[in-house]
């Protein structure tokens, strides 16, 4: 698995989607839509798969099949969730109305199957857009911490030789 590359499709958009489908038509279908629209993803046929993938290359975002064998849809949601945080943008579906399940998981919309390819491609790209937008904010946080850090390490550093320099209060009033 180390030689694999980043994703199955390659495609020139911002991040790779792993997609979760036990069914292998429904995952053919998805494989063959996300590769027509140019998007990078990889395909995972459990949850086992899909979190083994995702600890060597993390995904921007996760398309779920919430009802899939031997671990649930809504425990890999969740492991994904302890994973990446709550910003990590799920997109939930299902065959069975499980759209408690999504909520519970906390995925930023979910898909009731059979769905609209169009809908589909439509929610994996606001999926991707919510995943560049984390990233910035990510990004922007590091940096108002790195700064923070460093004027504060300043303020120590000034304070420091001010100290150094002027006696203790005690030893002035007895000059």
């Amino acid at each position: 698995m180390a030689n694999e590359p980043l994703a199955t499709g390659e495609g020139p958009g911002s991040g790779m989607v792993l997609v979760v489908e036990d069914d292998r038509a429904t995952r053919e279908l998805l494989a063959a839509v996300l590769e027509a629209e140019h998007l990078a993803y990889h395909m995972a046929s459990n949850g086992h798969e899909a979190l083994a993938y995702a600890r060597q290359w993390p995904p921007a975002m996760l398309v779920l099949d919430l009802h899939l064998p031997s671990v649930s849809g809504e425990s890999v949601g969740a492991a994904f969730r302890i994973e990446y945080g709550s910003a990590f943008p799920i997109l939930a579906m299902s065959a069975s109305y499980e759209h408690a399940a999504a909520e519970r998981i906390g995925a930023f919309d979910y898909l009731q199957k059979p769905f609209d390819l169009d809908a589909l491609v439509a929610k994996v790209r606001d999926g991707l857009g919510l995943a560049a937008r984390s990233a910035v904010l990510r990004d922007r946080s590091l940096e108002a911490r790195n700064r923070l850090k460093q004027a504060l390490a300043r303020q120590r550093q000034t304070f420091n030789t001010l100290r150094e320099a002027e006696p203790p209060p005690h030893q002035a009033a007895a000059q």
